[in-house]
């Protein structure tokens, strides 16, 4: 099973000259894209139709830097499927989501892609941050910070105790 991961991107969108500036993932199995447009962000399905992940909200891609995510949780409560889900947010906020029976099928090497879709591409966007991360586990985040408190509990006990003896005592 692949682990939990966060795609993430802070970017303003100058000319989306089309369906030509994106940021996606691909996983080995699948690819998860998001694709610019003016007033939102669109991905596309298993047959190549496109999906708008941005129905219920007006957003405006040009006017300010939006950060715009996708965050991959193969224990996600609620999922049909757990495990197979990717879900959408812009500035914070869930918008959307895609199983991954319902994403492009593409079995590329694994990769992050972001800026112009396509050699002829005419758009523009301008890129503050791009960002790839590995989520923790909730076990793996306990386990952390039970060793963090134990690292902070031996260094205030290593403090209390007196390291060294006057002369002439044992």
């Amino acid at each position: 099973m692949l682990k939990p991961w966060r795609l993430s991107a802070r970017v303003r969108l100058v000319d989306a000259g089309g369906y030509d500036q994106l940021v996606h993932l691909d996983d080995g199995t699948d690819r998860w894209p998001m694709w610019l447009l003016e007033d939102g962000v669109d991905t596309r399905d298993q047959n190549a139709n496109w999906l708008d992940v941005t129905t219920d909200g007006d957003y405006d891609l040009t006017a300010d830097y939006h950060l715009l995510e996708m965050v991959y949780d193969p224990v996600a409560a609620g999922t049909k499927n757990p495990g197979d889900e990717v879900t959408f947010f812009v500035d914070g906020i869930e918008v959307s989501s895609i199983t991954r029976d319902l994403t492009e099928n593409r079995a590329d090497s694994p990769q992050i892609r972001f800026g112009g879709a396509s050699s002829g591409g005419t758009g523009q966007a301008n890129w503050n941050f791009v960002e790839f991360a590995v989520i923790p586990e909730p076990s793996t985040l306990l386990l952390a910070i039970g060793a963090l408190a134990m690292l902070v509990l031996r260094r205030k006990c290593a403090k209390r105790q007196p390291h060294d003896l006057p002369v002439g005592r044992k």
